[in-house]
């Protein structure tokens, strides 16, 4: 069961840090927590900073283990480019394949 961390800004809503829980604690089985810093970072967010994208999920994972340890200690957490890195041509062959089930217009928005 994988959830996706919101996308970085500037500040950490307890928002974000409880809807996160909600969706890691509905899950069955092996939970994962999926930290898109990389997409961040090659979006723009949080300033597109290495640095500030890194502080904010830091600061993510502060508030998730401090509110619920418990449920924390069971998640696996993933960073985007970490997983990027350890497997380059798996991660571009998803890409490909993701490609091809997408018009660039839909992309386009």
């Amino acid at each position: 069961f994988v959830v996706v961390a919101p996308v970085p800004s500037e500040l950490v809503l307890l928002s974000d840090v409880l809807e996160v829980l909600r969706s890691l604690g509905s899950g069955k089985g092996k939970r994962v927590l999926w930290i898109q810093d990389w997409s961040a970072r090659a979006t723009g967010a949080a300033g597109g900073s290495a640095e500030c994208i890194k502080a904010y999920y830091d600061l993510l994972l502060h508030g998730l283990h401090s509110v619920d340890p418990q449920l924390m200690s069971e998640v696996a957490v993933r960073w985007q480019g970490e997983a990027i890195l350890s497997g380059p041509s798996d991660y571009w062959t998803s890409v490909i394949n993701a490609g091809r089930q997408s018009s660039l217009e839909a992309i386009r928005g």
